[in-house]
């Protein structure tokens, strides 16, 4: 098997609450990363930027593969099916690594 960097689009179903208050159950957001956990601190970020806080996460799917390179540099083409994504079983606990709203 060939050593690939694959970058994952994922899509987040979130409950977030608004800079307004209000609350919302099925908020959905994409982030992209290498890993799941570097997808939410993207989410979490452009959240964070709409002074938007994430409570609870609902589920996560992988759209798409955003990009792909070999051991070289070279940009390869990769299907989701071919090399999906790990994605963990227990949302809370990715979600208590994020930082904590002060």
């Amino acid at each position: 098997m060939e050593e690939l960097t694959i970058c994952y689009e994922y899509d987040f179903a979130l409950t977030v609450r608004k800079k307004n208050g209000k609350q919302y159950k099925n908020h959905h957001i994409a982030g992209i990363g290498i890993s799941y956990s570097t997808a939410l601190f993207d989410a979490y970020t452009i959240l964070k930027k709409r002074k938007c806080e994430i409570l609870t996460i609902n589920y996560v799917k992988a759209k798409s593969i955003a990009f792909a390179f070999d051991k070289d540099g070279a940009s390869v083409k990769v299907s989701l099916n071919e090399y999906p994504p790990p994605i963990p079983d227990d949302y809370e606990k990715e979600l208590n690594r994020l930082p904590k709203k002060q």
